[in-house]
Parts: C-alpha cells; structure tokens; sequence
C-alpha cells in the first residue's frame, strides 16, 4: 500500500520540529537556566561555606563573588537570547554567544572548585571538593540534549579540573604514592559516574525522542491509511452508484465468464432480473438466430488472452426483441497477475444501428443511382452523337457543294442547330464528370500566352459577324513555358471569351493576361471584359450556378444550358485558382477575372503545341483502310468524307467481320466501332494485339467521350480516338497521325481539347492601333 504525504502529515511533522528542533530545545534550555538560578546558588553557598571554614573569610567571598559574575553572565547573556529568538535571529549566531557565556560560568565554578580541593587541609575536604566538581559536571551534562556545545564546554573545563588537581598533587609530592593513587582513583570514579550519569540521561532522552517521532510515524500512517479506507470506501460507493444507476448496462463476470452482478440497467434493457441473470453465461439467454458467431468468438479469444475488447453483437430480451449493443469488455487483475474479474459496459445502440442500416441503405441506392447516371449519360450521349453524327456529316457534304444561297442558308441552320446541341451535350458530359470527380488535371509544359490567344482565334470569327472587336493583351511577366493542362486552360478560355462575345452586342471584349511569381511557379491572371449586357448585381453569385444564367429573358434570348460558368469555374479550381466577378468599369458590360497556378518546368521538358490538323493537311503516303461499323448512314458518311483521299477504303458490318478482314487483308489502319454486333470493337483490338500479324494503327470510332472510354481504348491496345459526330478534318487528322506513326492514346491525356503531335501553332500578331491596344498580342476581329 503506498502512502503519501497528506497536508495533515505535513503539520504534524512541524509540530514535531517545533517541540524538539534544535531551536526550541534551546528556548527550553534557556528557561531552564533562567529558573534555575537560585537552585543553583544554593550549592554554590555551600561550597563558599566550606571554604570560609577550611580556608578563610576572604577567600569564600572572593569565590562567592567570582561564581556570582560567571553566573549573572550567562544570565543576561540568556535573557538577551531569549529576545533574539523573538527576533528571529540566526540560531548559529545565537548557540555561539550562549556557549561563550557558559564557558565562562563553568570557568569560574571549576576555578573555585580547584581553589577548594587544593587547599582542603585533609582528604575528606578534597572528596568533598571533588564531589562537588562531580555535581557541576552531572548538572552540565544534563543540559548536552538541548545546548550541546554550551554542555561540552562546561564538561571539557571541569574535566581540566580534575586533571589539574592530580597533576598538582603529583608535583607536589614529586612521586607517587598511596595518595596519588587514591587520589586518582577517586577522580576516576566521580568520572565514572558523571559519565554514567550523563549517558543515561542522555539515552532516555533519545529513547523518549525516537518514542516520540514512532508515535507521530505510526499516528500519521494510521491517519494516512484511515484517510485511504476512507476514500476507497467513498470510490467504492460512487461507483457503486454509478454502476447501479449508469445509463448502459454493467456486468460483471468471474474468470470463467459466469455473471455475477448486473445492474437495473440491465434488467431494464433485457427484461431478465438480477437473479435470473447472476450465475449465467450470458450466450446462455442472449444470444439468438441472428446473433454473430465470428463476434462471439472474438469475444472469448480477447478472454483467453485476458485483454480488452470492443465488439458490436446483436442480443435478445426476455420478450424476443433484438438488442444492439456496443460491448467494452475489461479484464480486473489481482496481486497475483491473474483476472479476478471482468467488467462489461454494453451501449444499447439498437436505434444507431437502425439508423446505420437505413443510412447504409440510402448509400447504396445513391451509388446504385450513381451507376445508373453514369450508364445513363454514357448511353444519351452514344445514342444523340449516332443520330447527330449523320447530321452534322451530311450537313458538312451539303456545304462542300455549290448549292443556291437559300439551300446554303438551310445548311448553314442546320450546321448551326447540330453545334448547338452537340455543345449541349458535351457540357452535361463534362458537368457530370466534375460533379463524381473523375476530371484528371494533367500538366504538361506549354505556352500559357500561346493557349490564350489560339482560343481567341476560334472565336474571331464568331466576333466578326457580329461587327465586334475582340483584343488580346499580354505582358512580359507571362513565362514562355509553364507546365499546366493546356487542354483545360483553353477550355476555360473559350468559354469566358465565347460569353463574352455572345452577350455583347455593340463594342467588343478586351483580354488582358498577366502574371506573378509564387513559390514553384506563377499565378497566372486574365481578366476578360465586354461591353455587353452585362449582369445585374442581384444576379452575380448566381451565375456560378448549375444551369443559370443572369435571368430567363437571357436563356430565352441567348440560349445555352448555363453549364459554362460552373464547368469553368470547377476546372479553374482544380488548378489552384478560381474564377470571380469583377465589378464593371464602365455602365455596362461585365469582367470576369481568371486566375490558375503555373508550375514550373523541369530541366528538359519542352514546349507541347497546342493544335490540331486543319483542312490544309494532307497524307504523306497512300494507305489501306478498314472501316469497321455496323451504321449504314456512319459508313457512307466516312466513304464520302474520305473520298479523293490517297487511301483504299473497305468496310466491315460487325466486329467479326472486321477481324477476318484484317488477317485477310492487313490494313494500315482500322477505324474500329467501340459498339457492334457479335465482337465489339474493344474484343476485338486486343485479339488482334495477340495475333502475329503485322499490326494495324488502330483508331476507337466511338459515340461514348468519358475519360473512361479513352482508358479502356488505350488498355485495349488501340491508338488514337475520334469521337463522334465525325468531322472530315477530324477523321483526316488521324489518318495523318497515322502515316505518322503518332500514337495519342500511349500515354492519356484527359483533355478533349489537345491534340498531341499536330505542327501547326497559331503565329503572333500585332493589333492595329484602332484597336485601343498598346502593347502585347491582340486579335481584332473587325475593322473598327
């Protein structure tokens, strides 16, 4: 049992040095002194006595005197302590002076004392001198318990005492002889007993002291030990309480895990009473059909290791209900290492499971609706790219020819109307591939003022038919080469600048792109601003909504889905920035500052082009080609936008016609239908990697667009990937990269907007001075 010092400890170790320190000791010695003065001039008469008798007059009152002044010495020499003490000097200070002042009384008792024993005219007056000297050295050794260096000076002097007599006496007969002798055995006997004396009384002095401190150890031990029961007691009541009374149920089991005390929580929770329950194993009673045998197992291993455990285990009351309860399972240990007992605090947590499971259930539908979203988009945009595929392809045949203005003008709608609802779709594709975070960021080393300016390009013409201008400002801070997913830069940048134009009616659209260093790189900053309609103050946090726009008079007006904005704005975060509204610098129009993070390049990374193939390319060398598709209106329309082309074209209705025809015929290049009968395109691209045959550049032709798609082309072994709907410039473009040998898909990039390998860039320019512009790049879209 470990004790510790308590407050009350702590007093009566005080108390204890209070009454026996070595300062109150001296306080009791110096009263001792003070009160014993006349007892001591008592004796002091009585040896001036004998020295008036045996001597003469003078010679008593001389000692007298002489014992007189000794004793009055040390008497004030005490009283003047005694104020020190008040005063609380220093007790070294004090203990000197006393000592000094006893040494002088002592002197001037052994000098009378000497006086008397030298002269004693016979041997019984010497006795009765050295029996004196034996007094005054008992009564100094009394005081050795409370003032040792006072008691040791008196005894050293009376001790110089008795040696100076047998010295004298020895000279004085210069021999020795009977009288010696007795003389000598005389002093050693007083000396004898003085010590004997002394020794006792400084041994029952010691004994009461260590009697004492025993006292005061065994009274604050038992107080001590009294406090410990006591507070053991008071714990085991509280938790005696709390256990009785806990919200959760508390079991306790012997070693062998029979029960043997629960608590009313536990009566409550089950239904089976105390003694129903004491002397049970609880698998006996609560356990049931549905209860876990793994949980109940790792339960009595925990047990047979005698550590503790936490399980979750579905129990039974007494009336059939099922009991969740989450089980904290603690072994007791007893001196002897061994569990003594177990304690078990069950958590009824039959609603939080219920509430888990119906959670558990919600997740599951939410993912299942999920995989349903996923296959529903993949399926939409399959099934409107098919459809549109043949309408924007047909529309592009219409247009190459010499038609009539009407005709054209129905083309032109129709080119129109199938843009549109093909940038539809590709903003619900790219919104949902945002919302279940499956847009990867790449980054690659590119030019960020080149990425702005090749997207301002694609939307000059669009500002020229309306008679707008559209500028592009850079300054010298943007880095020649920064590593950021171009592909998505430019998104975003087409998107700002496409707004910008499409709800600006008179004026135009100003670009402005600059940049600052920051740790690793730049922060790259664009604003773009028009002079369009702008957006109403009430409306700017809203805009950054799904599916929004300034209000319905815009939608009606403008059209769009109102996917732009949150798209771009999604794509800008992930690439350490963001898109904001700035308030407008002029009456009307809007700005919309862009900000991404540029990281540096590594040594040896160089510049990616941004671009793709245009009409002007053209194959190098002839090729083979096998078209496999199972859409009649799909093959016509690849035949007819291939056609004039150096190529030899066959064509394959489903995927195991297309594998026959490539062993047959070993094509150059296979446009390969992802979707088809019998073997679809992925089944067959990897059976064809298998084969020994000399491998065909193979291109997904496809409806479905996920970064998905892609990978599992890439996986596949194919590699390039066209979407649909197909554009000539598109399909001429793969056959390019592959007489090439370009190969897109070997490492995929999830943008749809780059397209590695292409030579071509756009070339700087400068702006006219009518455009306003003064330094940087600019495109001028009209010629205002």
């Amino acid at each position: 049992m470990s004790l510790h010092v308590q407050p009350e400890e702590i007093d009566e170790i005080d108390a204890f040095e209070a009454r026996y320190g070595r300062a109150a000791l001296f306080d009791r010695y110096a009263v001792a002194r003070i009160r014993q003065f006349w007892l001591r001039q008592g004796v002091v008469a009585i040896g001036a006595a004998y020295l008036w008798v045996f001597f003469s007059a003078t010679v008593a009152f001389s000692a007298l005197a002489l014992v007189l002044v000794g004793e009055g010495l040390e008497l004030l020499v005490l009283w003047r302590a005694q104020s020190w003490r008040r005063a609380d000097k220093d007790i070294g200070k004090i203990f000197f002076w006393t000592t000094v002042a006893a040494g002088v009384q002592g002197l001037t008792v052994a000098v009378c004392i000497l006086l008397l024993i030298i002269g004693a005219p016979t041997q019984e007056v010497e006795l009765i001198g050295l029996c004196l000297l034996m007094a005054a050295a008992v009564n100094a050794g009394f005081s050795l318990t409370h003032h040792p260096p006072a008691s040791r000076a008196k005894l050293v002097l009376f001790g110089l005492c008795a040696l100076g007599f047998v010295s004298y006496e020895t000279l004085l007969d210069a021999g020795f002889d009977v009288r010696e002798i007795t003389h000598v055995l005389e002093v050693a006997l007083l000396a004898y007993m003085t010590q004997t004396f002394v020794s006792f009384a400084v041994r029952s002095w010691r004994r009461r002291l260590a009697n004492e401190r025993a006292l005061m150890d065994g009274a604050a031990c038992l107080n001590a030990a009294n406090r410990e029961l006591a507070e053991r007691q008071r714990e085991t009541r509280e938790l005696s309480l709390v256990a009785r009374y806990a919200n959760d149920s508390v079991i306790l089991f012997d070693p062998d895990m029979t029960i043997t005390w629960v608590n009313e929580t536990f009566t409550r929770l089950t239904g089976y009473s105390r003694e129903e329950a004491v002397g049970q194993k609880p698998w006996n009673f609560l356990n049931g059909p549905e209860t876990s045998v793994q949980v109940g197992q790792e339960l009595l291993e925990s047990l047979r290791d005698n550590t503790a455990c936490q399980a979750r285990l579905l129990n039974y009351s007494k009336d059939g209900r099922k009991i969740w309860v989450d089980i904290n399972r603690v072994p007791v240990f007893g001196p002897d290492g061994k569990v003594e007992t177990l304690i078990s605090i069950e958590r009824d947590v039959t609603e939080l499971e219920r509430h888990e499971q119906v959670l558990a259930q919600a997740r599951f539908r939410a993912e299942e609706g999920a995989r349903a979203k996923s296959v529903f988009l993949a399926t939409m945009s399959h099934e409107m790219r098919t459809p549109l595929n043949a309408i924007v392809g047909m529309a592009d045949l219409l247009a190459d020819n010499d038609l009539g203005e009407e005709q054209n003008e129905f083309v032109g709608t129709i080119q129109n109307a199938s843009t549109s609802l093909l940038s539809i779709i590709n903003d619900v594709l790219d919104f949902s591939r945002l919302e279940a975070d499956k847009v990867e960021i790449e980054r690659t080393p590119v030019s960020p003022s080149q990425i702005i300016v090749d997207a301002a390009r694609m939307l000059q013409a669009m500002a020229r038919e309306k008679g707008l201008y559209l500028d592009v400002e850079t300054d010298a801070t943007l880095p020649e080469v920064a590593m950021i997913d171009g592909g998505r830069l430019r998104q975003i940048m087409i998107n700002l600048m496409g707004n910008a134009v499409k709800f600006t009616e008179t004026g135009g659209v100003t670009v402005s792109a600059t940049a600052s260093e920051v740790e690793g790189g730049w922060q790259l900053r664009v604003v773009v601003q028009d002079t369009g309609i702008g957006v109403p103050p009430d409306r700017s946090e809203h805009i950054f909504g799904e599916f929004q726009q300034a209000d319905a008079a815009t939608t009606r007006r403008f059209g769009g889905t109102g996917l732009g904005l949150p798209i771009s704005r999604a794509l800008a975060q992930r690439m350490g920035g963001d898109i904001v509204l700035l308030p407008p610098p002029q009456d009307s129009g809007s700005a919309f500052e862009l900000t991404v993070r540029l990281e540096r390049p590594a040594l040896g990374d160089t510049l990616s082009v941004m671009g793709s193939a245009t009409d002007d390319d053209t194959l190098t060398r002839p090729l083979k080609v096998l078209l496999a598709e199972d859409n009649a209106t799909n093959r016509l329309l690849v035949a007819r936008f291939l056609k004039g082309q150096p190529i030899d074209l066959t064509e394959a209705r489903n995927g195991r016609e297309a594998l026959e025809r490539v062993i047959d015929e070993q094509p150059d290049v296979v446009f390969m239908d992802m979707s088809m009968p019998e073997l679809d395109g992925l089944e067959v691209t990897r059976i064809i990697r298998e084969m020994d045959i000399p491998q065909p550049y193979i291109a997904a032709l496809t409806a479905n667009a996920f970064d998905s798609d892609r990978e599992a082309c890439a996986a596949a072994g194919m590699d390039d990937f066209v979407t649909k709907p197909l554009r000539r410039k598109h399909l001429i473009a793969a056959l390019i990269r592959a007489a090439r040998g370009e190969k897109p898909l070997s490492k995929f990039c999830g943008d749809s907007v780059s397209r590695p390998g292409a030579e071509r860039g756009t070339e700087p320019w400068t702006s006219p001075p009518a455009s306003g512009t003064t330094n940087g790049k600019s495109i001028r879209s009209s010629g205002r």
